[in-house]
C-alpha cells in the first residue's frame, strides 16, 4: 500500500529546470511537444490553493493572441493535461479540478514540489535562534541544495513568472548569507569556499556571493586566487550587464592590494583589461583562461554553449608579426560585439570566446574578421589561419 502511494506521488521540479515525474516516469520528457499544456500546469502549480477564473487563465496563457475559441482551447488543454498526468483518475483524485467555474491544482492529492519544501525548511530555519541554527546547520544545506537555479527557467518572457522567480531567488540568497554567517562563526573556511563556489554555479551575477568568496580567499591567505576571482567577477558584470565595479567591489580590490603588499595606485580597469568601444572585452591570457573556466562550469548545468575560436598569423616572428597583430587586434575590437571576449594569446595568436549558439554563427564571425584582415594586409603574404571548438570540448587552455 505504501509503495503504491509512493508510486502515485507526482514529483514536480521547478528550480533550475522544469520536470514532472510519477512512478519513475518523466512525464514532462515524454510530452516535450505539449508546451502549452505544461505552461497551463506551471500556472496552476504556481498559484496552487487559489481559485483561478477561466478568463485569467486565458489571458495568461495567450498573452499575445487568443485562439478563435479560447474557452474550448482551454478545455482541450485541461483534458490533454489530465491524460498526461493520469488518464484513469477519478474526478476526486485528479490533479486539475474545475469547481464553480474556477480551475485549481488539487493540493489534496499526493505530490512533492521543490519550492514548497524550500519554503517549509526556510520557515524552520527562521524560527531558530542563532545557537539552534549552529546546532542544526544541516537545515541550511538542505535549503541550498534545493535551489538549482531560477524558477521555471524556460519561461523567459512570461510576465506572471517574474515576481515568483524573484521571490525564490531572494529566499535563496537570504539562506545563503545566513549560512555564510554561521560558517564564519565556526571558522569553517573550507566549507565556506565550497558553498560560495556552489552558489556561483546557480547565481553567477550575484555580487554578494563573489564578495563573500573573495573575503574567504583572503582570510585563507590565497591572495592570487582572490585577485583572479575579482578579475573574473568584474569582467563578467561588465560583459553581461555593462556595469563597472561597484563601491563594494572597489573595496574588495583595495583589500586584495593591501594584502598583496602593493602600494601602487593601479587603476582597476588596468587590472581587468580594456572594454572596446562596441562592448567586446579585451583581456590578458591569464584572465581569459579564468573566464573560460568559470563560463564552462556555469554553462554545464544549463546545457548552453559557447565557442573558442583561434586566429593565427602564419608569419615568422619579425616586425611584420607585430604590425599585423596590432591590425588584427584593432579589427577584433571593432568587429566583435558586447559579450564577446578576446585576448592576444601568443605573439602570432588570438583567442576569442564567443557566446553564440551554433557553429554557423562562429563561421560567420571568423569569415567577417578574415575578410577585414585581408583588406588591410596582403592576404597571400600574410595569411590568417583559424579553427574553433565548443567550449564544452576544451580540456585546458
Amino acid at each position: 500500500m505504501l509503495q503504491d502511494e509512493q508510486d502515485r506521488t507526482l514529483r514536480i521540479t521547478t528550480l533550475g529546470r522544469f520536470q514532472v515525474a510519477c512512478g519513475g516516469r518523466l512525464l514532462s520528457e515524454e510530452s516535450k511537444r505539449a508546451s502549452k499544456v505544461w505552461e497551463l500546469f506551471q500556472y496552476l502549480v504556481t498559484h496552487r490553493g487559489l481559485d483561478i477564473p477561466i478568463d485569467t487563465l486565458i489571458d495568461n496563457l495567450w498573452e499575445e493572441a487568443e485562439p478563435d475559441n479560447p474557452r474550448r482551447a482551454l478545455r482541450n488543454l485541461v483534458y490533454r493535461l489530465r491524460q498526461i498526468l493520469h488518464p484513469d483518475d477519478a474526478p476526486e483524485s485528479a490533479y486539475v479540478v474545475l469547481s464553480r467555474g474556477f480551475y485549481q491544482f488539487n493540493t489534496s492529492v499526493s505530490y512533492w514540489l521543490d519550492t514548497e519544501e524550500l519554503e517549509q525548511l526556510t520557515t524552520q530555519v527562521k524560527r531558530l535562534s542563532t545557537v539552534e541554527r549552529l546546532e542544526n546547520i544541516d537545515l541550511h544545506r538542505r535549503c541550498l541544495s534545493l535551489y538549482k537555479g531560477e524558477y521555471l527557467p524556460g519561461q523567459i518572457y512570461t510576465d506572471w513568472v517574474l515576481p515568483v522567480r524573484n521571490y525564490y531567488r531572494r529566499l535563496y540568497l537570504e539562506i545563503f548569507l545566513d549560512y555564510v554567517t554561521l560558517l564564519k562563526m565556526k571558522d569553517d573556511l573550507a566549507e565556506l569556499a565550497a558553498a560560495c563556489e556552489q552558489a556561483l554555479q546557480v547565481e553567477p551575477l550575484e555580487e554578494s556571493i563573489h564578495l563573500e568568496f573573495i573575503d574567504c580567499l583572503l582570510r585563507k591567505g590565497k591572495t592570487k586566487q582572490a585577485q583572479a576571482q575579482y578579475n573574473y567577477a568584474s569582467s563578467l558584470f561588465y560583459r553581461e550587464m555593462g556595469v563597472k565595479p561597484s563601491p563594494h567591489m572597489v573595496e574588495a580590490y583595495r583589500r586584495i592590494t593591501l594584502q598583496n603588499g602593493s602600494s601602487s595606485q593601479t587603476f582597476i580597469q588596468d587590472q581587468l583589461g580594456q572594454p572596446e568601444s562596441n562592448g567586446s572585452y579585451a583581456c590578458e591570457p591569464d584572465l581569459f583562461r579564468i573566464i573560460c573556466k568559470f563560463e564552462k562550469q556555469r554553462l554545464r548545468p544549463q546545457g548552453a554553449n559557447m565557442f573558442i575560436a583561434n586566429l593565427q598569423l602564419n608569419l615568422d616572428k619579425d616586425e611584420r608579426t607585430e604590425k599585423s597583430a596590432a591590425i588584427l587586434s584593432d579589427i577584433l575590437g571593432e568587429t566583435l560585439r558586447q559579450g564577446d571576449t578576446f585576448c592576444h594569446w601568443k605573439p602570432n595568436e588570438f583567442l576569442l570566446l564567443l557566446p553564440v549558439p551554433d557553429e554557423k554563427r562562429v563561421e560567420a564571425i571568423i569569415k567577417r574578421i578574415t575578410e577585414l584582415y585581408a583588406r588591410q594586409c596582403h592576404a597571400k603574404d600574410q595569411p590568417l589561419d583559424s579553427w574553433y571548438q565548443s567550449l564544452h570540448l576544451v580540456k585546458e587552455l
